[in-house]
């Protein structure tokens, strides 16, 4: 929960805002209360809705006679609509390469990658709407391709797709961003539900099947056929004979000549050593974040969660060392 401040605001935008907080007001409302029926927008108003909004305070929703059409809320707070007042009318958009349309939970979920805002909807309105819009169209072009629909929804519909930026204007396009013409939507996507603050939904260390599917073992069975016990390095002389890393770092190179000489078992040991070797293992407790079972190794992974298989038997390897790995080169039989 935090806390939002509104400090020397008119008072008929004051008187507005106070209105929210009595339940659900249609925007003709909103604005009336506000004293910009039908007057200039004012931009202090709307700064403090997107305050409310990018807070998790309100939402914005269409509502026909059968119920709820669509769902705007935020990802985060750094959630910014679109609050262009010229309206949709003669206008022409084009569907945003940045938005993703996939389902979720039951519904339709539109998230806008860009604007860090999402759509829930049960309804194939929105979704039609923003395939008609592969190609730049206006409202009018939209609506013959959706006869019968109610009254002031599709205007509606339109509305709150452009508000998220699942739609945009064509003279005022992605495009002309340059820090955007760089990042695919995938991109994007990664970086949003990577990051704390930028998603919803969880990040980090967690099991999202938790209750549904019992996790996996840290551990996997053991290959079958017969076991070859590796020879350990000696931790104490690799302290002494180890150069330091910055020299390592220098030193470096991709080098893409291989050879078929293989490792030494020796080699083999201490490669696996330095990077597999697994130092204990942590069970799973209920009293921990994870709820299941992890290792700690030599190299980290997040949440502990490293992978059960490698590709080991279909690699040779040929290790360069001075008391150090400093190259590895890899090529296939």
């Amino acid at each position: 929960m935090s806390t939002l401040t509104l400090r020397q605001l008119p008072h008929g935008a004051l008187k507005a805002l106070l209105r929210l907080s009595d339940g659900p007001v249609t925007m003709a409302e909103l604005l009336a209360l506000a004293g910009l029926d039908g007057k200039p927008s004012s931009d202090r108003f709307w700064l403090e809705v997107e305050h409310l909004f990018s807070r998790f305070a309100i939402k914005i929703a269409i509502v026909d006679d059968d119920g709820t059409v669509a769902e705007l809320t935020p990802n985060s707070q750094l959630a910014a609509p679109v609050w262009d007042h010229r309206g949709i009318t003669g206008e022409s958009y084009r569907a945003s390469q940045y938005t993703l349309l996939r389902h979720a939970n039951g519904v339709l979920l539109f998230e806008q990658l860009v604007r860090h805002v999402q759509i829930h909807t049960s309804r194939p309105l929105l979704a039609t709407i923003f395939a008609a819009l592969a190609d730049a169209q206006d409202l009018s072009d939209v609506s013959l391709l959706l006869p019968g629909t109610a009254e002031g929804v599709l205007p509606a519909a339109m509305w709150l797709l452009a508000l998220s930026g699942a739609i945009e204007r064509t003279d005022t396009t992605e495009a002309d961003d340059p820090a955007l013409t760089v990042r695919q939507p995938h991109d994007l996507f990664l970086h949003n539900n990577s990051r704390r603050g930028l998603s919803p939904g969880r990040v980090s260390a967690s099991y999202r099947f938790a209750g549904q599917k019992a996790p996996l073992p840290a551990l996997r069975e053991p290959w079958p056929g017969e076991s070859v016990v590796l020879p350990r390095p000696d931790l104490d002389v690799l302290r002494k004979c180890d150069p330091p890393l910055a020299d390592v770092m220098e030193r470096r190179r991709s080098v893409r000549t291989f050879q078929d000489t293989p490792l030494t078992l020796p080699q083999i040991g201490e490669f696996l050593y330095r990077i597999f070797r697994v130092k204990s293992v942590v069970p799973a407790s209920m009293d921990n974040d994870h709820g299941y079972e992890s290792t700690r190794r030599a190299i980290p992974s997040a949440g502990g969660m490293h992978a059960l298989k490698c590709m080991w038997p279909s690699v040779r390897w040929r290790i360069w060392s001075d008391c150090f790995i400093t190259t590895i080169r890899r090529t296939t039989p």
